[in-house]
């Protein structure tokens, strides 16, 4: 449209080559259906703005008054006559609503955790803990049964001491009642009942003397 020269006094560059100025006449809206699919000025000074232009002055007056003209430039000064790499760095801005819905939708809500402060403490394994109260279950059973065998080892050794204990007191009974042989030649007095008293006495002791207990731990026999 700039470059247009039969719509001139309509639209042209400013002096400065950095804007342009427009006529908002009924005249140019009829010259937008050339150009765009509408002839509604405020539609096009709204895409203007969309793409970053900006009105410098509202309105002033050139040679004639009744000539009302709009000034316009681009915000980050890319539209300048003659510079078509500029014309590349124009592009249509976003929306502030479209803005906002993008960025609901693009940036995801992460989770809400714990603060990296106050670690999350694990939580306990009910197996671990069955296997640790087995395991103290094991060595108390352990530690029980040897306490039992040195009982009995004990106990072992006792009988043993009594066993060897009763077979000399067994001996010494035997010893002392043992019947003396007779001797007729002798005249000491003793008679026929004598003799027959220590028999009894041999005769009582014999079934104990040799039914006596065999040693566990050495395996002698008391007889």
């Amino acid at each position: 449209m700039l470059e247009d020269q039969s719509i001139q006094h309509l639209i042209s560059w400013a002096s400065t080559n950095e804007s342009f100025v427009m006529s908002p006449s009924s005249e140019f809206s009829k010259v937008l259906s050339s150009y765009f699919k509408h002839t509604n000025i405020s539609s096009f000074v709204r895409q203007l703005n969309m793409y970053g232009f900006h009105k410098v002055s509202d309105v002033f007056h050139t040679g004639s008054p009744d000539t009302p003209l709009w000034e316009f430039k681009h915000g980050n000064g890319n539209f300048k006559r003659g510079d078509l790499v500029g014309l590349r760095e124009i592009k249509r801005r976003a929306s502030r609503h479209a803005l906002i819905h993008r960025d609901s939708f693009s940036a995801p809500k992460l989770p809400t955790g714990p603060p990296a402060a106050q670690p999350v403490e694990p939580m306990p394994d009910p197996t671990e803990s069955r296997l640790q109260n087995l395991e103290h279950s094991l060595y108390d059973m352990h530690a029980r049964m040897q306490r039992s065998e040195d009982t009995c080892a004990y106990l072992n050794q006792r009988s043993s001491v009594l066993a060897e204990g009763m077979m000399k007191c067994h001996q010494l009974i035997y010893n002392s009642v043992e019947p003396r042989p007779r001797n007729s030649d002798h005249a000491d007095g003793a008679g026929p009942g004598k003799s027959n008293s220590q028999g009894w006495y041999v005769s009582i002791l014999e079934p104990y003397l040799r039914d006596t207990p065999t040693d566990p731990a050495s395996g002698y026999d008391a007889t």
